[in-house]
């Protein structure tokens, strides 16, 4: 029979402690990785739908209709869409306070990516009209995804719902 003495009992105390110290940094570690992956692939995927949007609008040439089918990235649940040609519409204030405050302010943008009321992305995709008369227009995604008409009026380009 073998036994243990003192010496070697907290000897090995001390190895199961150091074992799970460093199983917990691991995990740790790799759940930080992971973490940074997927907000550095969201980020990939926000500049790619911006540039998306401004090389549809630059590419709708005259006459032309197209459907522009948009994935938004995942903590994104809403597209808006301001003219710059008109006065701001104060009932996107109460809708989207930041976007209108935007609008109002005159920032050269005219894209917005909702996550909510105040956490927005914005960005300006070129000359573009509404077809709504209130001068904005607002989409919620639909399983992440927005499906846009665009329509070349050869200065602008026209923007709706699909």
């Amino acid at each position: 029979m073998i036994t243990m003495t003192k010496a070697q009992m907290i000897g090995q105390i001390f190895i199961y402690i150091l074992t799970i110290v460093v199983f917990g940094i691991i995990l740790l570690y790799g759940y930080n990785a992971i973490k940074s992956m997927n907000s550095k692939a969201d980020q990939v995927l926000l500049i790619q739908l911006k540039k998306q949007i401004a090389d549809a609008v630059q590419k709708t040439d005259y006459g032309s209709v197209t459907q522009q089918n948009l994935l938004l990235p995942n903590e994104f649940n809403e597209l808006c869409f301001v003219d710059l040609g008109k006065s701001a519409n104060n009932d996107l204030n109460d809708e989207q306070p930041l976007v209108y405050d935007s609008w109002k302010d005159n920032v050269h943008v005219n894209m917005f990516l909702i996550k909510d009321k105040t956490d927005v992305d914005s960005d300006y995709i070129g000359s573009i009209k509404l077809i709504d008369s209130s001068g904005y227009f607002c989409t919620k995604a639909f399983q992440g995804k927005v499906s846009l008409r665009l329509e070349g009026k050869g200065k602008y380009v026209e923007l709706s719902a699909w």
